[in-house]
C-alpha cells in the first residue's frame, strides 16, 4: 500500500480557488440586521474555544424544544417515536388525558398533527407508549389500570381497537410499556412491583403469559421499561433507585444480570443501538448516561444537567436511530431533544481527502487521541503519518501545515484528512462532551445558544477560510449570522451585499464541492463532522468577522417551487469510487437570463480523484466563470444549458442522473454531442466513459406543453 509520506512532503494547493468572476460582489452597504455589544476578537477566542478538557456534567442545550400552548402539553409523561419518526406524547393530567402526535423534526410552539382525546378513548392518566410490529399504538393508563390499543392512524375521540383490563390482568398503576422482538408486551406495575408479560394480540381481562416478580427481582417502584438490541430488558426502579437488567425471556422470581445503583431514583430508562443507557432522574432534573456494561455504582460517562438543558421534572425519554434523545418535562410542559453528544460518526472513504470538524469537545484533544484512540476504534495511532494524515490551514495565513499525532485539535477549526485504511470499526467517531454554547448573544437565531466562530481579523489575508461545524448535527446556513466588529449583524446574503462575506458555502464531499447559499432554491446546511469554506470579500479588510452558529438542528429540505417555477438537479457519480457532484437548473422567480443571485459559483476541485459538473459562463462579463446553478426567468420558454462534466483520472466511468418534476423531465432531453438522449430510456441514469478530462453536455428544455 502506498505510503502517505510522499503526500506529506507534497504541497497542497495554497488556497482553493474560485473560478474567475465568481468572487465578485457588490459594494452596496446594507443596514445591519441588528446591533449587539462589541466583543474583542481575543476574548471571543478565549470564551468559545478554550474549553478542551472533558467535563463530568454537560449543561447541554437541546437542539429542539417542543413547548407552548399550541402543543397541548399538560404534564407530558410518556414518549415514543413510530417507524416514520412521528413523536407521540401522553399527557398525564386528568384534565387532559390525551395523546398528541407531532410530525418528524417538529419544533417550537407547534400544533400536533393528531390528537387522541375524549371519553371514548378511555385514557386515564396515560403514561408509557409503545408500538407493536404492525404500528398499533399501546398506551398504559396509570389511573385506569389498563392498556388501550389504538390503530396507527387513529385520531380524535376514538374508542381503542382493543384494551387489556380487568382483575385477571394484574395491572396496578401501570406506567412503563415495551415490546420485545416477538411482539410480547411488557408492562411495569408500580403498585405491585411486578412486570406483566402479555402475548401478542392480548385483549380483555386476560392473565399475563408470565410475570417477573419476587424478592430476587429487585423491582421496587418500577416506572419504565426498555429493551436493547440483544433483547435484554431494562427496568427503571424509582423507589429502589436502581436500573435492573434481565436476560431475554426472563420470568418469575429472577435475579437481574446487572443492577445499576443511582443516588436519585430514575423514572425513565432508554437504550440506544450501541447499548448506551440513559436514565431520567426526575428529582434532580438530570439525565445520566451509562456505558453499555455499566453495573453497580457505576459512574455515568456523562450527564445532562444545568440551566441550559431545559430539564424540569423530566419523566420519560427515548432515543431514535440517529442517537437523538427525546425527554418529556412534566414540570415545564415541554419535550426537549438533544443531539448525541458527538453524533454517530461518519464513514471514511479510503484514498480520498476529506474535510473534518470536531462535533464536540474531545476527551483526548489531540490527533492521535481523538481519531486514533486504539487498535479497535477509529484509525490506529501507530500508523499515523504512514497510513493516515491530517492538515490544517490557519485563518491567519494561506498555507497548510502538517499536523503531528500530538497536535491539538480545536473546536470550530477545519481540517483535512486522508487515510489509506478504513476505520477499524467502520465509522470515524469522536468521544467527548457537548459543545459549549453561549446563550443570550444578540443576533443568535436559537434560544439554545450559539457558538461564535472566528473567521477573519485585521491583517489576515482575504479570501477563503475553512471553518468547522461545531455541532453533532447539520445546521441551517440561513440561520447563521455574520457579526462584524462585535457589533453589526448580517444574514449571509446581507453580508454579501455589504461586500463583507460571500453568502455561499463550499463543502468538499471527497471528490467535488457541494455549493449552497442561504436562500432558495440553493439553501443548504453546514454538514455534521465536516468543515466548510467561506469567502471574505474586499469590504471585510481591516474588520473582525465572526459567525454566530446556532445550536439548532437543520430542517432544510428540497425547495418547493412556486407557480410556474421548476428545478432539475443533475448528479454525476461513480458508484464504485463513491464519487458524486451536482448542479441545479430551472426557472425561478426573480432569476435573470444572465447572472442573478440564484446562480452559485463553482470552486476548483481540491485534489484528484475528482468529478465535477459546471455551467461555464464566458459571456457574463465581470461575473464570467463556472457555476453550479443556473436559473432563468419564469417564462415557460424553451432553453439550453451547456455544462462541462470533468473528471480525473481520464477514463473514469461516470453515471449522470436527474430528478425533478416529472412533467418537466418529460419535456426535457440530454444532448451528448450529436447524440440525443431520451431520458425515459435511461431510468437508472446515463452511463458514459470520459475519454478526456472534460465532456461537454447540454440539457435542453423544450418549453411548456401548451
Amino acid at each position: 500500500m502506498t505510503s502517505l509520506n510522499a503526500i506529506a512532503r507534497r504541497p497542497l494547493a495554497a488556497v482553493p480557488r474560485l473560478v474567475r468572476g465568481a468572487a465578485a460582489a457588490g459594494s452596496r452597504r446594507v443596514q445591519p440586521a441588528r446591533r449587539g455589544r462589541a466583543v474583542a476578537w481575543l476574548t471571543a477566542l478565549a470564551v468559545v474555544f478554550a474549553v478542551v478538557l472533558p467535563v463530568a456534567a454537560a449543561n447541554q442545550a437541546p437542539s429542539r424544544t417542543l413547548s407552548g400552548a399550541s402543543t397541548l402539553f399538560n404534564n407530558p409523561s410518556g414518549i415514543a417515536l413510530d417507524a416514520s419518526g412521528n413523536t407521540y406524547v401522553s399527557n398525564w393530567n386528568s384534565s387532559a388525558n390525551r395523546v398528541v402526535v407531532f410530525a418528524p423534526f417538529a419544533n417550537g410552539n407547534v400544533a400536533p398533527t393528531r390528537t387522541i382525546q375524549g371519553a371514548a378513548t378511555t385514557l386515564n392518566q396515560p403514561r408509557g407508549i409503545a408500538f407493536d410490529s404492525a404500528g398499533n399504538v399501546y398506551v398504559a393508563n396509570e389511573g385506569g389500570n389498563s392498556v388501550a390499543v389504538f390503530l396507527p392512524t387513529d385520531s380524535g375521540n376514538v374508542a381503542p381497537s382493543r384494551s387489556i383490563f380487568g382483575a385477571n390482568t394484574g395491572l396496578s398503576r401501570p406506567m412503563g410499556i415495551a415490546f420485545d422482538t416477538n411482539d410480547k408486551l411488557y408492562v411495569t406495575n408500580s403498585n405491585g412491583n411486578t412486570v406483566g408479560v402479555y402475548d401478542a394480540g392480548a385483549t380483555g381481562n386476560v392473565s399475563p403469559a408470565s410475570t417477573i416478580s419476587g424478592a430476587n427481582t429487585g423491582l421496587s417502584g418500577p416506572r419504565s421499561a426498555a429493551f436493547d438490541v440483544s433483547g435484554n430488558l431494562y427496568i427503571a426502579n424509582e423507589t429502589g433507585k436502581t436500573i435492573t437488567v434481565y436476560p431475554p425471556g426472563a420470568s418469575g422470581n429472577v435475579t437481574p444480570n446487572r443492577t445499576i445503583t443511582i443516588v436519585s431514583g430514575p423514572e425513565g430508562v432508554a437504550v440506544d443501538h450501541s447499548g448506551t443507557i440513559y436514565a431520567n432522574l426526575t428529582g434532580s432534573n438530570t439525565v445520566n448516561v451509562y456505558a453499555p456494561d455499566a453495573n453497580g455504582a457505576a459512574t455515568p460517562i456523562r450527564t445532562i444537567s444545568g440551566a441550559s438543558t431545559g430539564l424540569n421534572l423530566n419523566v420519560n425519554l427515548t432515543v431514535d436511530a440517529s442517537g437523538y434523545l427525546f425527554v418529556t418535562n412534566f414540570g415545564a410542559n415541554s419535550v426537549t431533544v438533544y443531539a448525541a453528544t458527538c453524533g454517530n460518526g461518519v464513514a471514511l472513504p479510503t484514498g480520498q481527502w476529506q474535510t473534518l470538524a470536531l462535533p464536540c469537545v474531545p476527551d483526548a484533544p489531540t490527533v492521535a487521541g481523538t481519531l486514533g484512540t486504539s487498535p479497535t476504534a477509529n484509525l490506529p495511532a501507530a500508523s499515523y503519518g504512514s497510513q493516515w494524515l491530517m492538515y490544517k490551514r490557519d485563518l491567519s495565513g494561506s498555507a497548510y501545515g502538517t499536523l503531528a499525532g500530538t497536535s491539538p485539535l480545536t473546536l470550530g477549526a477545519g481540517y483535512w484528512l486522508k487515510s489509506l485504511q478504513a476505520p477499524v470499526a467502520g465509522l470515524l467517531k469522536v468521544a467527548g462532551s457537548a459543545t459549549p454554547v453561549t446563550t443570550g448573544v444578540t443576533g443568535c437565531q436559537s434560544a439554545n445558544g450559539c457558538v461564535l466562530a472566528p473567521v477573519y481579523a485585521a491583517g489576515q489575508p482575504l479570501g477563503t477560510k475553512l471553518i468547522g461545524n461545531p455541532f453533532p448535527y447539520d445546521v441551517d446556513w440561513s440561520q447563521v449570522r455574520v457579526r462584524v466588529n462585535g457589533i453589526d449583524l448580517y444574514t449571509p446574503s446581507q453580508a454579501q451585499d455589504a461586500n463583507l462575506l460571500s453568502n455561499q458555502i463550499w463543502v468538499w464531499n471527497g471528490t467535488g464541492y457541494d455549493t449552497w447559499s442561504d436562500t432558495a432554491p440553493n439553501q443548504g446546511s453546514l454538514p455534521y463532522f465536516k468543515a466548510f469554506w467561506v469567502k471574505v470579500l474586499p469590504g471585510g479588510a481591516g474588520q473582525t468577522i465572526e459567525l454566530l452558529i446556532p445550536a439548532e438542528v437543520s430542517t432544510v429540505g428540497a425547495p418547493t417551487p412556486g407557480t410556474d417555477e421548476w428545478l432539475v438537479r443533475l448528479r454525476a457519480g461513480n458508484v464504485q469510487g463513491g464519487w458524486n457532484t451536482q448542479v441545479r437548473l430551472g426557472h425561478w422567480t426573480d432569476a435573470a437570463t444572465g447572472y442573478d443571485a440564484a446562480d452559485l459559483s463553482a470552486m476548483v476541485p481540491f485534489a484528484s480523484p475528482y468529478v465535477t459538473l459546471a455551467f461555464p459562463q464566458p459571456t457574463w462579463g465581470t461575473r464570467k466563470g463556472d457555476y453550479v446553478s443556473d436559473f432563468r426567468p419564469v417564462d415557460g420558454q424553451a432553453g439550453q444549458w451547456a455544462m462541462d462534466l470533468r473528471a480525473d483520472p481520464v477514463g473514469s466511468q461516470v453515471v449522470l442522473t436527474w430528478d425533478g418534476d416529472p412533467a418537466i423531465l418529460a419535456r426535457s432531453r440530454l444532448l451528448d454531442g450529436a447524440t440525443v438522449i431520451n431520458l425515459a430510456n435511461y431510468p437508472n441514469g446515463y452511463p458514459l466513459t470520459l475519454s478526456g478530462k472534460v465532456r461537454r453536455l447540454v440539457w435542453e428544455y423544450l418549453g411548456a406543453d401548451n
